[in-house]
């Protein structure tokens, strides 16, 4: 078996981080306690340089400060409004933009996506235990008339009827409102506080 992982993320290997000499930059720190007796900062005004600041404290009270370089630390960004909670800060967002599906070809993507709901009901069975997790389904196999479900595996009805129910019906333009309502708060963000 194998693991797979998809991340849409921004990689970006920061060499200067991985040369001796060069600041640390991540607050990843195996430190001595006695090092950090003088470090000192009473403000905020350091939330971005808090490395050279360490570093300097460690080093003027007499320590050694190094670097390992074999060592990997994963810095996750979220999209996120420094300081959101204190209007006079504010003054940027961090924003991630989403991996885009562009359809080239309308006609096209609508025949592939009735095709793979007509996999979906034709190879796979709706009580095997991964496929009855997966939600994602019915908001696939509700596009499929019920006769051709019923003629081509008819263990599917159940299932289908239910994505025809109004509880279904009202879940899916939920699922679909969040998303358009999460892009709005976006775009309201970047239009208030700049980009």
């Amino acid at each position: 078996m194998c693991k797979r992982s998809v991340n849409y993320i921004f990689k970006k290997i920061d060499e200067e981080k991985l040369r001796a000499g060069t600041r640390a930059g991540t607050q990843c720190h195996l430190l001595k306690t006695k090092s950090l007796e003088n470090f000192h900062c009473d403000d905020d005004f350091m939330w971005r340089h808090t490395d050279f600041l360490m570093q300097q404290s460690i080093e003027q009270s007499g320590f050694k400060y190094g670097k390992v370089n074999s060592v990997y630390h994963v810095h996750n960004e979220t999209e996120r409004i420094p300081y959101a909670s204190d209007k006079t800060k504010a003054y940027r967002i961090i924003v991630i933009e989403e991996p885009k599906y562009i359809i080239l070809d309308k006609r096209k993507a609508e025949k592939k996506d009735l095709d793979n709901a007509r996999a979906i009901i034709k190879y796979l069975d709706p009580d095997f235990h991964l496929v009855k997790k997966y939600p994602g389904f019915d908001f696939v196999i509700r596009k499929l008339d019920r006769d051709w479900i019923k003629t081509t595996n008819p263990k599917w009805i159940k299932r289908y009827d239910k994505t025809k129910s109004l509880m279904s019906s009202i879940k899916f333009l939920i699922y679909r409102y969040i998303i358009t309502k999460n892009r709005r708060i976006r775009d309201y963000a970047i239009k208030k506080y700049g980009g």
